[in-house]
Order: structure tokens, then sequence, then C-alpha cells
């Protein structure tokens, strides 16, 4: 099989497991927008690549975060009874999500056991304790009843030093991120005014304002709620409660995710990310790891560019020119899924800072597929055997490269490029020779699935099954 460890350029001992990752799912009218599906199946079309040795953990596409405002709400807020307020919540958070992982399944995204932040205790007790981690190392500063987080306070000789073990794609992500450190605000607040969100875990004492430990071992694998649960405060003696709105920033509880994996993970770790939110999740999660180890919580940073609609204008809600992908089924009810993955792909770059939206090319994902499904009637009519079929390393070598250097565009333009030349091939020899041998052209197409399966994975699979192709079924991407 072509090697596809050369997307983690890192030592032996750290090419174990390969895990993916991008800012959670963050959409609260339960539709992913054009924008949030480019940094779906990117990360997709990464961990289905990768996946062919059996490594890639796609936990991007495993996660989502409904906390904050919009379910925040239509909670009150001073709740009567909190923990029904909570479980109000949470029925409410759960109809956004499931119409988001719905949308995800018909885009053929590889997604198995989806871990929700707001609903398990697991990841909330995770993200607590890194929390009180973080706090323990002197960096965060108390301001009433919030908690910042004073990035100036890591040494610059140590976050210099943590940028350069970083393998940036493209390379000029690298000028950016290094600009984003220097501009960013050196205050972040890591506490929000939010019911519906991860809790302090810490206490705050309504006599004598002190901020204290719970003095009650944890259980573990459960999270700690001093807005429910009484202490006593070790200063005044006073018994009290947080207030109902303690909670830390829905934003810590997304970008604690990529440092508290790689704890977790002897392998690489690849944060994917847009430029319009570097500033956010994949800059924050970077300080954190800073602040907790001297490291970055991701080995490779990969930047895509936004997306523009069809005028040149970036989309956004301020410019009101947001397309959801909903928009792109209206009188398209047999748009394929393999034809809006081209799409995407085709429309996000590396190289530059904007990307203009161009629906025409779901017409050429639409070609692409018919192409390819076409090829896969023409060899069954044949009865062509592929049981001892192979990929040939040398002629995909070009293909691995660019996959490796997660220029998903050209990778995607040469299997496209090379399923025309199988089709020439055929029509050619149609055309020249009363008994042609097809072997040429068949081993050609078990090169094209194997380098277009990453892209268009329906029609692929279709015909991985329906053709016995037994070196691509022995090898079949897998997600978590």
């Amino acid at each position: 099989m072509p090697c596809t460890e050369k997307i983690v350029n890192t030592e032996a001992d750290k090419s174990k497991t390969v895990i993916i990752l991008n800012p959670p799912m963050f959409s609260h009218m339960g539709k992913l927008t054009v924008g949030q599906t480019i940094s779906c199946i990117y990360v997709d079309v990464i961990a289905r690549y990768t996946s062919t040795t059996g490594k890639a953990l796609n936990y991007a596409s495993a996660s989502y975060n409904a906390q904050g405002k919009p379910i925040d709400s239509q909670l009150d807020s001073v709740p009567a009874d909190l923990v029904s307020s909570l479980t109000e919540a949470r029925k409410l958070a759960i109809i956004p999500i499931s119409a988001i992982e719905a949308e995800k399944t018909r885009l053929e995204i590889l997604n198995n056991g989806t871990r929700y932040v707001d609903f398990d205790p697991i990841v909330r007790r995770n993200t607590q304790d890194l929390f009180l981690r973080l706090y323990h190392t002197g960096v965060l500063e108390r301001r009433g009843r919030e908690l910042i987080f004073m990035t100036r306070k890591i040494p610059e000789d140590l976050i210099h030093n943590a940028v350069d073990n970083i393998d940036f794609h493209p390379r000029s992500a690298k000028t950016d991120f290094i600009q984003i450190l220097r501009d960013a605000d050196d205050e972040v607040p890591l506490t929000k005014p939010r019911v519906f969100a991860t809790p302090l875990p810490l206490h705050l004492c309504s006599e004598c304002d002190m901020i204290f430990h719970p003095t009650t071992p944890l259980a573990e694998g459960s999270e700690y709620d001093p807005r429910i649960i009484e202490a006593c405060c070790p200063s005044c003696k006073d018994i009290s409660k947080n207030i109902p709105t303690d909670t830390l920033s829905p934003l810590f509880d997304l970008a604690i995710q990529a440092y508290f994996l790689r704890q977790k993970s002897d392998g690489h770790t690849i944060m994917i990310s847009g430029k319009n939110v570097l500033i956010r999740y994949p800059y924050l999660s970077f300080m954190i790891g800073c602040a907790l180890d001297g490291h970055s919580p991701f080995d490779t940073l990969v930047v895509h560019s936004l997306l523009a609609d069809e005028e040149g204008i970036r989309m956004s809600n301020r410019n009101e020119n947001v397309l959801y992908l909903s928009d792109l089924y209206k009188d398209r009810t047999d748009l394929p899924a393999d034809a809006i993955r081209y799409l995407v792909i085709k429309t996000a770059s590396q190289r530059a800072n904007i990307s203009r939206l161009n629906l025409t090319f779901i017409e050429g994902g639409r070609k692409l597929v018919f192409k390819v499904g076409n090829l896969r009637r023409f060899f069954k009519n044949k009865g062509f055997d592929f049981t001892d079929y192979q990929t040939d390393p040398d002629t995909l070598s070009d293909y691995c490269r660019f996959m490796s250097n997660f220029d998903l565009k050209s990778a995607l333009i040469w299997a496209e490029s090379y399923v025309k030349e199988i089709s020439d091939s055929i029509n050619i020899k149609k055309t020249n020779s009363p008994n042609p041998n097809w072997t040429a052209e068949a081993r050609m197409y078990v090169n094209a699935l194997w380098a277009l399966r990453p892209f268009i994975p329906h029609v692929v699979e279709k015909s991985i099954a329906e053709l016995g192709i037994n070196c691509l079924i022995t090898t079949n991407q897998r997600s978590i």
C-alpha cells in the first residue's frame, strides 16, 4: 500500500496514533454553514487518508459544544431550581446537536461515539481538573467573580521554542501565528456568567469573598458543582454555594480538549483551523499548553482559507451572506454528498487568505462521481477479477506528497486527472484495438479508488464492494 506515514513528519515513537481535531461544531441553529462544512470535510478527508494505516482518531467529528448564550437565554437568569434548569438546557441543546449530526452523516463524515462537552460529566471533569492545574501555575488572576488567564506571565523564550516545534501548513501560517501571539489580548477570561456551562471547580465565599478548594475528595469521573454542593469557608466559616452563573467559559471548554487529548495519546496531534478562528481556539489551546508543560498541545497546525461568496465578499453574519449547507440542497434533491465534498475541497485553499465559493464545482463533483461509477460498471461488465490487484506506490507518490503536505486541493486535482487518463486510455483502445487488454486500466482504477477514497467515499466504497477489490477492503478507513 502507498505509505501514509509521511503525513506525520516526526520520529517513529510518535507515529502510533494520529489525532485530528479542530474546534468542535458550535451552531445553535442546528444548521451547518458552508464555512463549517469546509472544516468538517477538511478534517474528515485527512482522517480517512491517515486511517489507511488504521491509526487515525478523528476527534473533530466526534465532539460538539452547545453551551453558551443562545441556550442560556431560554433559561431563567436566576433559576429557582438549578438542577431542573440544567436538565431543561440539555433537552434544548440536543435539538440543534441532533440536527448537526444528521447533516454530518449526510456528508459521509466518519463518526463513532460522539461525545458532547455539554452532556458528558467525564469531559467536564477533565476540563475542571485542567483548570485547577492551570490555576496552580499562578497564571490566573482573580477579578471579582472572574478568573483571567494572564498569558504575559508565560516566559517568551518558552513560547518561541514551542512555536518552533510546530509543523505549519502552509509554511506562511507560522508567520501569521507569531503575529497573533504578538497582537492577541494578554488577558483572556476563563470564566463567563452562564448557567449552562461547566461549573467553576472553586468556591467563592459569599461572606468574605475568599476563593478556596473543595475539601471533600471528588469521585472519579464526576464533575464537581459548587453551585449545588455547599462548602464551609476555611476563613470565615460561612457555609454557602456558588451562584448559578459561576461557570467556565465555553471557549476554555473547547480549547482544553487539545491538551487533554495530547496527554492521553502517545501519537501525533494535528490541529486544523480556518484563518478566522486562529486567534481563538488554536491560540488559547497553544497558550494553555505552554502554561501547563511548556509545549504546544498540537504537533501540526493546518490552516485553510476563509470563505467568500461568489462576489468575493467574506461570508459572515455581519455581511448577511452566510450560506447554509441546506441551501445547497434546494432544487438539488438528488445532490450526492460526494459532490458537496468535491465542492468544498476545490474551494478551500492553503495558499489564499480567502477563497471564493464557486457553485459550478458541484457539477464538477457530479461528473467525477459519474466517471468513477461508469468505470465501475465497465470493469464489472468485463468480469474483471480484482482479487490480486494492488496499488502502485510509485504511481501514487505525487498524490501522497500532496496529502502529506495537507494540500488537499492539489491531491484531488491529481486524482481527478488520473481518472480522466483512465477513461481516455479506454476510449483510445476501443477505437484502435480489435481485442484490447484492459489490465493496465484496471490496475490504474485501483490506484484511482485508493486516491479518491478520502474525497468521494460513497461512490468509491460502492465500487470497492461491487468489484471485490480485496487490497482496499482490508485497509478500509476507520474512524474512532
